[in-house]
């Protein structure tokens, strides 16, 4: 378990815009800034203007919001408000370990319910077990959505990748309890990593997992990196995976993987959503999303 560096603040807003493409949601909230999991291709640890730390800083350290709640039931209340859904989590885990001690995601969820505010929920934690009882309340009331993230069920992956976020059986079985008690719940196949979880056998392995516990959905994205990630990504990516860092030179041209490859990829997660009847969704993890963590 990765020590995070906490600190406590004070913010004056929570809601904040979201642009994700195909997406039916338009604002986000995020208890926390920062995370715990610790996952390789995170893309909040990325250098830029405003954060000049190093990306295993960045890792390691999280933000406490602790007047999350009572902010949001000011902002639902007001008048302009129009009690459109929100995003949990698109900049963070709303249930990473931390959570464990503050509950200020719970905390907000109370105060969704209180104000019957739709939301959708993603998250790497079978933390989310804990709040059942105030997601399935939720749920008899408005739209409710969680998103599990899940790129693969390889146990010695994922402790490359995101070492400190729950096993992925561990999530698969949080999200099979959830959906038992009437909370919409499906698959986020993301961050996709070339070379390691992209084969047909691995993205079919997650996809019919999912399937068996009720997942109603799936929501695919590819491994992104933004203009100059490369030079802390590759790093970490060589010290895991030392045969992959050449190939990825040819692959990303961009920030996005070349064409041909992305559509490759997503033939192969059409094919396995079709196969096991889950409904297609937008990704909530987006370069967008990076872009709109930054404004806090």
């Amino acid at each position: 378990m990765t020590r995070v560096q906490i600190e406590e603040i004070l913010c004056k807003s929570l809601i904040m815009p979201l642009d994700v493409r195909g997406l039916d949601c338009r604002w986000a909230i995020n208890p926390y800034l920062g995370c715990g999991h610790v996952c390789f291709h995170c893309l909040l640890t990325q250098p830029n203007e405003k954060h000049s730390h190093s990306s295993r800083t960045e890792l390691e350290s999280a933000q406490v919001k602790v007047n999350a709640a009572q902010v949001l039931r000011e902002e639902l209340r007001r008048s302009k408000w129009s009690g459109a859904a929100l995003a949990i989590g698109a900049a963070c885990d709303p249930y990473q370990g931390i959570e464990d001690t503050y509950g200020i995601t719970r905390a907000i969820l109370r105060t969704l319910l209180e104000q019957r505010t739709p939301c959708y929920i993603t998250t790497k934690s079978a933390l989310i077990e804990r709040d059942i009882d105030l997601l399935k309340e939720l749920a008899s009331v408005t739209q409710v959505r969680v998103y599990f993230s899940i790129p693969t069920l390889d146990q010695e992956v994922s402790l490359k990748a995101e070492p400190d976020a729950s096993p992925p059986l561990e999530r698969l079985r949080a999200m099979e309890r959830l959906i038992d008690a009437g909370v919409p719940s499906g698959l986020l196949l993301a961050p996709i990593i070339p070379g390691v979880s992209d084969s047909q056998e691995s993205i079919e392995a997650v996809v019919e997992a999912a399937a068996e516990r009720g997942a109603g959905y799936l929501a695919p994205n590819l491994n992104y990196l933004r203009p100059g990630s490369k030079e802390w990504y590759l790093p970490m990516l060589r010290e895991r995976y030392p045969h992959l860092p050449k190939g990825y030179a040819r692959l990303y041209k961009g920030p996005h993987p070349v064409e041909d490859y992305t559509e490759r990829v997503m033939e192969q997660i059409s094919e396995a959503r079709e196969k096991y009847g889950l409904s297609e969704e937008a990704a909530l993890i987006e370069e967008t999303s990076y872009q709109m963590a930054l404004q806090f």
